[in-house]
């Protein structure tokens, strides 16, 4: 009987050979990187492919170009997972409380691509305007990649000056500035000013006119800010409100700083001390001046008593028969708390009342070192 069986035999293995010649191809042909990628073990048995993310962002910066403070403009950054790793997100770190990141999940899988929103929000900013967003994630190569962000900002409505300053007013004086609202609409106006504290100052809406800003029509109001003649002596503060036709920004506001001058002044305007030690006595002297040369009257000087000093405080003028300049001395005697043993400084007020208007009363800041005594 005829037998096929050696044939066939014959014939697998040949075309195991075959295969295993394949193999050996193959293997011979990987690159460097490749075999980096799958590795040997011992024995040449080889290893499992390592797992990497890598995340691509092809866009890392955005420019908004003009922003308005009213303007809360919203974009995304999108980026792709390139490795043949699982891609985490740890988190997305804005690096100014006005910029909002979010980041809808953290994990993606090898392919996927994602989105980080963003938020931005201009209230307070002006001008040229430059921000980062940090995204860190597993990524071995980039585990911090650093996102920008540009924009300028611009007011709905411009305030020139934004800060209206009365600065070193003589007493008695008064001043008027005046303060520009400007606004893009065609029929922008300034409608109302008032002022918080109508003691101190007045306030009065002037024209409107049409004016060019940075190449753009725009209109323009002039508001006129008085500080009254009968101001007190120091230093006054308050805010004018402004209220506008236009919609984006109905009301603005403008801050008032100014200092007045009285007819007296004080050289120094401090009292310094130095450093004193406990139970020896210290002095010095400041010195009352007219601003303008007319004679005035010391009535009394007191100290507003500090726990550390025992004060006493005297006065005469310069020139007793045309007293426009005073000197006034203090002295003392340092003290100490009970079981006190490190430095601590004293202060207070010297407190002189005169005869000239609105300024019956006049404060001295004083203040030393008082040094402990090592025993």
């Amino acid at each position: 009987m005829f037998s096929i069986a050696p044939s066939l035999a014959r014939s697998s293995r040949i075309h195991a050979l075959s295969l295993l010649a394949v193999a050996g191809l193959s293997l011979g042909l990987l690159t460097d990187h490749a075999r980096a990628q799958f590795g040997e073990g011992d024995g040449g048995n080889l290893l499992v492919v390592e797992k990497k993310a890598s995340i691509q962002i092809p866009t890392p910066s955005h420019n908004m170009g003009t922003v308005l403070q009213t303007d809360r403009p919203e974009f995304e950054f999108t980026f792709k997972n390139t490795g043949n790793g699982t891609l985490e997100v740890f988190r997305v770190q804005p690096t100014c409380g006005c910029t909002v990141a979010d980041l809808e999940k953290k994990i993606y899988a090898p392919g996927e691509s994602g989105a980080i929103k963003i938020k931005y929000d201009p209230t307070g900013k002006r001008g040229a305007q430059h921000k980062q967003v940090h995204v860190f994630s597993n990524d071995p190569d980039y585990p911090d990649i650093a996102l920008t962000i540009e924009a300028v900002v611009e007011p709905v409505v411009f305030i020139d000056p934004p800060v209206i300053t009365f600065n070193q007013i003589a007493k008695g004086e008064g001043k008027t500035m005046t303060v520009k609202i400007t606004g893009r609409p065609k029929d922008f106006a300034a409608t109302l000013a008032t002022v918080s504290r109508s003691d101190l100052f007045s306030v009065k809406i002037l024209d409107t006119k049409a004016i060019k800003q940075n190449d753009k029509d725009m209109r323009e109001t002039s508001v006129e800010v008085t500080l009254l003649p009968n101001a007190p002596i120091g230093r006054v503060t308050d805010s004018v409100s402004i209220r506008t036709n236009d919609p984006l920004e109905p009301m603005v506001t403008c801050a008032i700083n100014g200092f007045i001058n009285g007819d007296l002044k004080t050289e120094p305007s401090v009292l310094s001390f130095g450093v004193v030690k406990p139970g020896e006595k210290f002095e010095t002297e400041i010195k009352v001046v007219s601003r303008g040369g007319k004679p005035f009257k010391i009535v009394k000087a007191e100290v507003k008593q500090p726990s550390t000093a025992l004060l006493s405080v005297s006065f005469t003028p310069v020139d007793p028969s045309n007293p426009t300049v005073y000197t006034l001395k203090a002295s003392g005697v340092a003290t100490t708390q009970d079981g006190q043993t490190t430095p601590t400084p004293f202060q207070g007020q010297l407190v002189i009342t005169t005869d000239v208007d609105r300024e019956e009363t006049m404060e001295i800041p004083f203040f030393a070192q008082l040094r402990m005594i090592n025993r």
